[in-house]
């Protein structure tokens, strides 16, 4: 998966949705399960009342983000084999002999390393 499939699928299982419309009602884009930042506009010729937009944030960028993937990690649910996911990918590029050269790499793992464990852990990690 390359970094924005990965980001994608995070913002999904973190809530965020799918909106499609504004002016241009081809475009999809996520928006963040918390935003409200929709106000009001009234159509002047035929008095309709729909939302707007001021600004759409992005979501996070996990792939690169080690707070951002903080903020994912902690919404795991009973960590769903994550930890066993992070020590595959770890072990996968570098030399591990005992389980304290696990330990270590796993607490400095990358946002990379993260993320693609996350979606293992959760069922959602596609092969290329």
């Amino acid at each position: 998966m390359n970094p924005q499939e990965i980001n994608i699928a995070i913002a999904e299982y973190m809530g965020w949705k799918w909106y499609q419309g504004g002016i241009n009602p081809n475009r999809r884009f996520l928006r963040a399960p918390d935003y409200k930042a929709f106000l009001s506009c009234i159509v002047p010729w035929t008095g309709e009342n729909i939302p707007v937009s001021e600004s759409i944030p992005l979501h996070p960028n996990y792939y690169n983000d080690l707070n951002a993937m903080h903020e994912a990690e902690s919404h795991l649910k009973n960590a769903e084999g994550y930890q066993e996911q992070l020590h595959d990918v770890v072990k996968r590029n570098k030399h591990i002999f005992t389980i304290g050269d696990a330990w270590w790499y796993q607490i400095h793992a990358t946002a990379a390393q993260r993320a693609e464990s996350f979606l293992k852990a959760i069922r959602k990690w596609r092969d290329e």
